[in-house]
């Protein structure tokens, strides 16, 4: 479980693309998944998405970690759920300008 959380994590921080650098403006990143994205039996503080989120902030990033994680999702469940998903995550938000195409 250490190493799939160790590949997520660095998947997420490529994604950011912060690498060691500041932040300019904030950013929400959308976590989806399956049960080890939610954080299926952790405390709260102990999955995934709470653990990027805090470490993120601690390397100097303004960010948001949006929790999607799904116990018992499907690659297929999470594709056909994927549009609501992103809908839900812009009303959160609030602010259009900040996603990008």
């Amino acid at each position: 479980m250490r190493r799939r959380l160790g590949k997520a994590l660095a998947t997420g921080i490529f994604a950011l693309g912060i690498g060691g650098t500041a932040m300019a403006e904030p950013v929400t990143l959308l976590a989806v998944g399956d049960s080890l994205t939610q954080g299926y039996g952790l405390e709260p503080d102990q999955g995934l998405v709470p653990q990027l989120e805090s470490w993120l902030r601690a390397q100097g990033a303004e960010v948001t970690v949006i929790n999607a994680g799904v116990s018992g999702d499907t690659t297929s469940g999470g594709r056909a759920g994927a549009a609501g998903l992103v809908a839900d995550a812009r009303g959160r938000c609030g602010d259009d300008r900040a996603w990008r195409q």
